[in-house]
């Protein structure tokens, strides 16, 4: 029997609730990142190295806040605990719609408690954006009119612009997917995609014209990080400060002191003097107050040099292949940092967080100077992690396992959709920004709930041919 939409609205919100409650006592969580989030949603100017828009709705919700009440940080990760909820159950009922109450409960069961979900809804960051955006965009799939059309675009353009890395995702999801169309739809007969083209696509892919609006979609989030560049004076750019993490990049890869090698005796650059102590990490790279950036004209007057030396490798087919290379080697690297915890570590009670706290919400720097647990340390993520590693691995198999013995099961068209999301996120975030277990943690977790989802259909299916025999 179906269940109402708000009813298991409900239940996910409450599941998840309980399930932050009892990691954080419902306090939020932060990152070094998020003083950077405060300062902007203060200030409300234009970085250089991030989009203001997460920022904007920090302040957004604060400045509602204060006709009511002083603000508290409960509001801000509330908006983003009833996004997450009320995406889940959506996406479940719409792909599974005859899916039993009880076996809905045990997808919400693993995601509230034996899934990295939990940290990210609390944080003061838009990671939790992320997978907000792949429940959305397939909403935006799956409408049944265009009001929801309507609603489900603008939820979706909204997680596109809160990080400059969901552009990117977003575009490559919905140019994946009208691939697939494609190739669904010229019911392709080669060995390559033999399989493929048997298996038959979930209910919203034979709507080409839903995809191509998808995609059409995914260059608004694009136009609105850029216009609001060239409205501050900027340029036409989605950051000003895209060519130093792309430098922190090539640092990292080993690209960058190859090219150094190669080219400082004919091209001399003030990089040259660095090309045998650089960092080893794009975080060393781009945040060392006192590192090579800095000495090599920082932020704001490195583009000139930086741009040259990225154009240089970029024009090279010999540094284009080493670029391809990097890029494989740091995404599949990406896709195996599963563990929650990266960056909730003990912060400056004196720092600029604990400033914008204080002034913009009292009530949580009280807490946060006082009682706050991730001040403590009373976070046993080497636990969590372990029981978050094991679930997700037996998920997996077994659904790998149903997959691989029932090549034409329809749901498992979902599990590989949900997969390029996923990669998506790895290939954007680990060739463009960093390698950190945040950065796909954040959204790993869609898998194993899909891998489940399609082993609780499966055996749905078996139940129910066993009663037809029976009768």
């Amino acid at each position: 029997m179906k269940t109402k939409n708000i009813y298991l609205f409900s239940i996910s919100l409450s599941i998840l609730l309980l399930s932050i409650f009892l990691i954080s006592g419902l306090d939020p969580l932060f990152t070094s990142d998020s003083a950077a989030y405060l300062l902007n949603a203060r200030e409300l100017y234009i970085p250089m190295e991030r989009p203001i828009f997460y920022s904007a709705f920090i302040a957004g919700i604060r400045e509602l806040s204060q006709w009511i009440h002083p603000p508290q940080l409960f509001e801000i990760w509330g908006i983003q605990l009833l996004l997450i909820s009320l995406g889940i159950s959506l996406f479940i009922r719409r792909c599974f719609p005859d899916m039993p109450l009880s076996m809905v409960l045990v997808v919400l069961i693993f995601i509230g408690f034996l899934s990295p979900l939990p940290w990210f809804i609390p944080q003061l960051m838009p990671d939790i954006f992320t997978p907000i955006l792949f429940l959305y965009a397939c909403l935006f799939l799956m409408r049944k009119n265009t009001k929801e059309a309507y609603w489900f675009g603008c939820i979706t353009l909204l997680c596109a612009v809160m990080h400059n890395s969901n552009l990117m995702i977003l575009s490559l999801f919905s140019a994946g997917l009208f691939i697939l169309y494609l190739l669904w739809k010229r019911k392709l007969t080669s060995q390559k995609f033999k399989d493929l083209s048997t298996i038959k696509p979930p209910q919203w892919m034979p709507f080409g014209p839903a995809l191509k609006q998808l995609m059409l979609l995914s260059l608004l989030p694009w136009a609105v990080v850029i216009g609001s560049n060239i409205w501050v004076g900027n340029g036409f750019t989605v950051g000003k400060g895209s060519h130093v993490f792309f430098m922190g990049k090539l640092c990292e890869n080993g690209i960058l002191k190859k090219y150094l090698d190669e080219h400082c005796a004919a091209k001399p650059s003030p990089l040259c003097a660095f090309k045998d102590n650089l960092p080893e990490h794009t975080w060393d790279f781009v945040w060392d107050d006192d590192g090579i950036l800095e000495k090599t004209g920082g932020w704001h007057h490195s583009n000139i040099e930086y741009n040259k030396i990225i154009m240089g490798t970029l024009a090279s087919p010999k540094y284009l292949f080493l670029h391809v290379l990097a890029s494989a080697k740091a995404s599949v690297h990406q896709l195996l940092l599963t563990h929650a915890g990266d960056g909730i570590e003990r912060l400056d009670t004196g720092g600029t967080l604990a400033k914008e706290l204080k002034t913009q919400f009292p009530h949580d720097y009280q807490r946060f100077i006082t009682n706050n647990t991730q001040q403590k340390m009373g976070y046993n993520f080497n636990f969590y992690n372990q029981v978050y590693d094991w679930s997700t691995v037996i998920i997996l198999s077994v659904a790998l396992l149903i997959i691989l013995t029932n090549p034409t099961e329809t749901v498992s068209v979902f599990f590989w959709v949900t997969f390029l999301f996923v990669l998506c996120n790895a290939f954007a975030t680990a060739t463009f920004a960093n390698v950190l277990s945040r950065l796909n943690a954040r959204d790993i977790w869609l898998l194993p709930m899909m891998g489940l989802l399609l082993i609780l259909h499966h055996i749905l299916e078996r139940i129910q041919k066993k009663k037809v025999k029976q009768t």
